[in-house]
């Protein structure tokens, strides 16, 4: 029956499930499929096979990893030249057996290069994802058990469902007597997947002789070129179909899953319709202009002549094209204008590609690893530097409920024309958009202050280069700053050198920790400041895409109040420093007692000058370093 069905549907690779096959007896998996076809079966991992893997010859499988319910594989199309992630996935049949399943995923989106290329999960779940995927579901009470986690599973491993059709359910139970129908296999991709391969489908067909559908991928054409990050300009904002169209393409309502990710989606459905429409009516604007232009002055020239009233008829309704388009034109010019463009010169880097790859190479250096990953410093050595402490009412005031008016008012109090973040999108976006996105937007904030998780793709950031000179030729003549995606961008608005590039975050947590700023609070600051991830912007193309380690990012709102709190603590070891006679203070500095001073990321000690008083200081400096990871800049010291 198998071997039937792959000479009638055609797939190159596939898996099986629940074949109770043991390792001993697995020649009958050749017997069941075609002549040459190949296979692996997860049989170190389960006394029988309950996942195996069957491929045609013409394509190469890497078996990635295995566990007892899932196979990951790296597949490669050699006649395409594609490369796919499949992991097949068979559940175990008890909710706590499977929270394993939902952490393997996890890991893999983590700890792998998963996350940046296509990636699909596919196969038995055996739960259902809502309960409108039980056939039943208005009638009886539906068993939720698990739901929740499979959800939460596949949200942090940035899975989502992949576009489906023929059957709405999956499994039935065989029951002529009381038949129910449940969806419990599913079929899920990840956003490259989606981007690259933007018509691919799932389709469930007839299960045959067993109890499940059959699951079959399809992929009409592959779209493998290289696209441009999206932008939204501005001008789109003026065209009067502009509300209309947005209000079409808004699918908030029909995405399943948390606020934050149908916020992420529905905003990521919206770029094509704006695409589209920037397209349309503002390809090549600086020749519609001259173009309108020259239509104009034609009708002014023959009113000018022999004037009549479908002349300045026409002349008027021209005129009016004509603004729109020159306004367009400035505000595209005015966007453009922001854009850097990096040239890197000398005899090693010559190809765009090479700028890409060295830049996002040298950056993960920079920012994708740490040291410290925790500091050594305890919540009661620090304490014992900081006298702050929050006051009852204080964190009442931080923890408070935040409303609907408030991040609102926030928004539309935004600087205007601002770089946008990896997702494209700016505040004159929400402003113009507020009557159909405002309510969503909220809700996804709001649910960030609710339960403490920010959605990882919300925290990408598009890291952009300014020049510190004119004649800037090398990286680190560059000073990089954090573009974040908009909705991150509001949420550290309501929360309130590269000198934050070695900063640990562990560290601030426990400065926070140490002065007693309410728990909840910190885990919103915790889940910012751990979880941010990069590309390069490179002449308006990202570059790479990797984790951050280090906490703190130029660019990001949060960044100089947590940055200042940290200052505290050398402020207070200075000052301790001198109360110990470990440095002595400048003649001019005693009254009022001056140690230093410090302007963002720059600062200035003051002492006698003395040999002990500047090994004082660096002994200072030096301990400071052990504790947070932040050093000073020796080449400016």
């Amino acid at each position: 029956m198998i071997k039937d069905w792959i000479n009638i549907h055609h797939p190159l690779f596939g898996a099986l499930s629940e074949t109770h096959i043991q390792e001993i007896n697995k020649g009958r998996i050749l017997n069941a499929i075609p002549v040459g076809w190949r296979f692996f079966g997860n049989f170190e991992h389960h006394q029988s096979a309950r996942i195996v893997v069957v491929w045609d010859p013409r394509v190469s499988v890497i078996i990635y990893q295995a566990s007892a319910q899932a196979v990951t594989c790296g597949i490669f199309i050699a006649s395409e030249n594609v490369s796919l992630t499949i992991t097949f996935v068979y559940g175990f049949n008890l909710v706590e057996d499977r929270h394993a399943l939902w952490e393997e995923l996890v890991s893999l989106n983590a700890t792998t290069l998963v996350s940046t290329h296509p990636w699909a999960v596919v196969g038995d779940f055996n739960q259902i994802m809502r309960t409108s995927q039980h056939s039943d579901h208005l009638n009886l009470e539906v068993d939720i058990s698990g739901m929740e986690d499979m959800n939460l599973g596949i949200q942090d491993a940035e899975l989502f469902e992949a576009q489906a059709k023929g059957l709405i359910f999956s499994w039935w139970n065989s029951q002529a007597e009381n038949p129910i129908s449940k969806k419990i296999d599913h079929a899920l991709i990840n956003q490259s997947w989606a981007e690259i391969f933007p018509e691919a489908y799932a389709e469930f067909l007839e299960p045959q002789q067993s109890d499940h559908a059959v699951c079959l991928f399809r992929i009409p054409s592959l779209c493998r070129q290289k696209r441009k990050p999206f932008k939204f300009f501005h001008h789109v904002t003026d065209h009067p179909e502009y509300h209309d169209i947005v209000e079409e393409a808004w699918q908030y309502e029909t995405i399943q899953g948390s606020n934050q990710f149908r916020l992420m989606r529905a905003m990521k459905l919206l770029k094509n319709a704006l695409r589209k429409l920037n397209k349309r009516h503002y390809s090549g604007i600086s020749q519609r202009v001259k173009e309108q232009d020259a239509k104009v002055a034609g009708y002014q020239w023959l009113l000018l002549s022999n004037p009549d009233t479908e002349i300045a008829r026409q002349e008027h309704e021209a005129k009016v094209v004509w603004q729109t388009l020159i306004t367009a034109e400035e505000k595209f010019y005015r966007q453009k204008s922001r854009v850097r463009w990096l040239q890197l010169v000398g005899d090693i880097l010559s190809s765009k590609q090479e700028i890409e790859d060295h830049s996002a190479d040298y950056f993960q250096q920079v920012i994708g690893y740490t040291d410290l990953a925790v500091s050594p410093s305890s919540v009661a050595e620090l304490q014992d530097l900081l006298p702050f402490r929050c006051s009852a009412q204080q964190k009442l005031d931080l923890v408070k409920e935040v409303s609907a008016d408030e991040i609102k008012s926030i928004i539309f109090s935004m600087p205007l024309s601002k770089s946008p973040g990896p997702d494209g999108y700016s505040v004159e976006f929400l402003r113009a958009s507020w009557n159909t996105v405002g309510e969503d937007v909220t809700s996804a904030i709001r649910e960030f202050f609710r339960n403490g998780r920010l959605l990882k793709d919300l925290n990408n950031a598009a890291i952009t280069l300014i020049p510190k000179m004119s004649e800037a030729c090398q990286l680190r003549d560059y000073r990089p700053i954090s573009c974040c995606n908009l909705i991150y961008k509001i949420i550290s608005k309501v929360d309130i050198r590269n000198a934050f590039d070695t900063l640990a975050w562990d560290f601030v947590i426990k400065v926070l920790e140490a002065q007693e700023f309410p728990p909840f609070f910190i885990s919103w600051i915790k889940e910012c400041i751990s979880s941010p991830r990069y590309s390069i912007s490179i002449n308006g193309e990202l570059a790479g895409f990797f984790p951050g380690k280090k906490v703190l990012r130029q660019g990001d709102s949060l960044s100089p109040y947590l940055f200042i709190m940290v200052m505290e603590v050398l402020s207070r070891m200075l000052e301790k420093a001198v109360v110990q006679h470990q440095t002595r203070l400048h003649p001019l500095c005693s009254t009022p007692r001056i140690t230093h001073l410090l302007f963002a990321d720059d600062l200035l000690v003051f002492s006698d000058g003395s040999r002990h008083s500047i090994s004082g200081i660096k002994d200072t400096m030096a301990s400071f370093k052990d504790m947070c990871g932040l050093d000073m800049n020796k080449e400016k010291s």
